[in-house]
């Protein structure tokens, strides 16, 4: 029997940006919730195009208007985050969506299993590698006014990555933060309660607070600057 696959939640939790990062795609944001660069895609030749690919992050979809991309996409000016990593990997959607899906659910049945030993401050027990791999996966997160109780600005919080996590799982209602490495690769994600619910922080599956340092690969790279 072929594997079953949850398209609708991979599209709604897991977000775009994240996806880019993982690919190492920058893009400079261009407003709110819109970020604007070169086009990643390996269908992309149009030279004059170059600041042709755009991000919606709050509707989670991309596009590019380059003769190229859409000539090869039969006009298609876009799509969602399972067209994206269908193109970039030269893969079908399935294909696409079972390697998100695949992450997904590795992630989520880690912190299921670890939950009682990591629940309030980080696992310091053996058996946890020195190097945590890189996610496969990543979160849609949004903005919530809990961030600007917390005198947070939108675009502070849209520089770090944080936001609410209202999909399923673990960090369900929860402020989230991502995590990278030194290389400024996304390893993992915490959470925070914004209700008053215990424990006040969640963290992932192999994780030690003296792994990884927050914004390391941020302030590493400036310092090397």
């Amino acid at each position: 029997m072929r594997r079953w696959v949850d398209f609708g939640m991979l599209k709604q939790n897991i977000g775009i940006e994240q996806v880019l990062a993982s690919y190492r795609v920058e893009l400079q944001r261009a407003g709110h919730n819109q970020l604007r660069g070169p086009c990643p895609l390996p269908t992309h030749g149009s030279e004059q195009s170059r600041q042709s690919f755009s991000v919606d992050t709050a509707k989670n979809v991309w596009a590019c208007h380059s003769a190229s991309c859409c000539e090869a996409r039969q006009g298609r000016v876009g799509g969602n985050v399972l067209d994206l990593v269908a193109w970039l990997e030269k893969c079908s959607i399935r294909d696409a969506a079972l390697r998100l899906q695949d992450g997904w659910c590795g992630w989520r049945t880690g912190m299921k299993v670890c939950e009682q030993q990591l629940a309030s401050k980080g696992s310091s027990g053996s058996g946890c590698p020195d190097r945590l791999p890189p996610l496969t996966f990543s979160l849609r997160l949004r903005w919530h006014p809990y961030l600007e109780q917390r005198a947070v600005d939108p675009s502070t919080a849209a520089w770090f990555g944080i936001g609410y996590y209202a999909g399923s799982g673990f960090l369900r209602h929860r402020v989230v933060f991502p995590i990278h490495d030194s290389e400024g690769q996304l390893v993992a994600y915490a959470g925070r309660s914004i209700d008053g619910s215990e424990p006040r922080y969640l963290f992932p599956p192999n994780f030690r607070k003296s792994q990884v340092v927050f914004n390391l690969h941020r302030a590493a790279g400036r310092s090397a600057g």
